[in-house]
């Protein structure tokens, strides 16, 4: 098992690439000055967009995965946010996953429940771009 499917917390943030997990890593530190609840979050690099489907097998066979209460997948809408909405909500299907209805949204039903958002809007609202 690599450092990058270890399960420290029960809410995870998978996101593409080490820039984005970095970030995101910082953007906790901040969270956790303002609320230690934001220390049961770890954010986990899945890879490139196309390994996503293949990185939530992984992380479902996992140790640690039994305490996994949320899954929230961030990565960049590139130039289909559309289809990389699609992309996000089969990689947890085909993973027999709960799947959030919309980007902004967590699942209602499942564990761990679920989510996404895409950069660089990180809305309700699709946008393309990165982050």
């Amino acid at each position: 098992m690599t450092k990058n499917t270890e399960i420290e917390q029960p809410h995870l943030i998978l996101c593409e690439g080490e820039d984005a997990k970095y970030y995101l890593m910082e953007l906790l530190k901040f969270f956790i000055a303002q609320d230690p609840v934001f220390e049961n979050y770890q954010a986990l690099n899945f890879g490139g967009n196309p390994d996503l489907k293949n990185y939530l097998n992984v992380i479902r066979n996992a140790e640690g995965y039994d305490r996994v209460k949320t899954i929230f997948v961030i990565r960049d809408a590139e130039k289909d946010a559309q289809g990389a909405t699609q992309s996000i909500k089969d990689a947890f299907l085909r993973n027999n996953f709960s799947c959030a209805s919309a980007s902004n949204v967590i699942s209602k039903e499942g564990t761990p429940r679920t989510g996404f958002t895409l950069f660089p809007s990180c809305s309700d609202k699709l946008e393309n771009g990165t982050l």
